[in-house]
């Protein structure tokens, strides 16, 4: 997938300065390592992610990106739920990467478990389901893995159209998302 991300932003005529150091910023100009400089550029900085700087400070087990390691039930101690990208959750020996689909299922659980929690009852486990994940680009091109299996091209835009009509809000939003699925595919 990474070849066809990197072949398809060539194509854009998009230039990639991978493990690259941004080395002076400064009005309309831009330098890095290496001695290159950049005049009237755009700078699209992909650096990765991490916490709230509040997380960081906390006294507990996290990960690099200072994402808390929880338990079975997303609980850090016994009235503290961890969930979405704060949480560092393990599941058959992997841990989950940060996506919108494992917060939406882990904030249901959490919930759950609160409410459970109070009235005495067992907590349930978060069980994530990893259906997968689509990166769309500029020019309707797509790729990603989907229930285990690699995929590119329009088949994968369409699924990523698909999946946003599905999550969006309200009338309006879907079929505004289905026209652009309609009328933009292979454009």
């Amino acid at each position: 997938m990474k070849g066809y991300v990197r072949e398809n932003l060539v194509r854009l005529n998009i230039e990639i300065l991978a493990n690259t150091v941004i080395e002076k910023i400064e009005e309309g100009s831009l330098a890095v390592s290496g001695g290159q400089q950049f005049n009237n550029a755009m700078l699209i900085w992909a650096a990765g992610v991490k916490t709230a700087d509040f997380l960081q400070n906390l006294n507990c087990e996290k990960n690099p990106q200072g994402r808390i390691k929880v338990d079975a039930n997303l609980k850090l101690k016994d009235n503290c739920f961890v969930i979405g990208d704060a949480s560092y959750f393990q599941h058959q020996n992997i841990y989950l990467r940060m996506a919108v689909q494992f917060a939406i299922a882990q904030a249901t659980t959490a919930a759950s478990n609160v409410i459970r929690q109070i009235r005495g009852l067992p907590l349930r486990p978060f069980i994530p389901k990893d259906l997968g994940y689509l990166i769309p680009m500029a020019n309707n091109s797509c790729c990603g893995n989907v229930l285990g299996r690699d995929m590119k091209g329009k088949t994968s835009i369409a699924l990523h159209y698909l999946m946003s009509v599905y999550r969006a809000y309200g009338f309006r939003n879907k079929w505004g998302i289905l026209k652009t699925l309609i009328t933009g595919v292979g454009k």
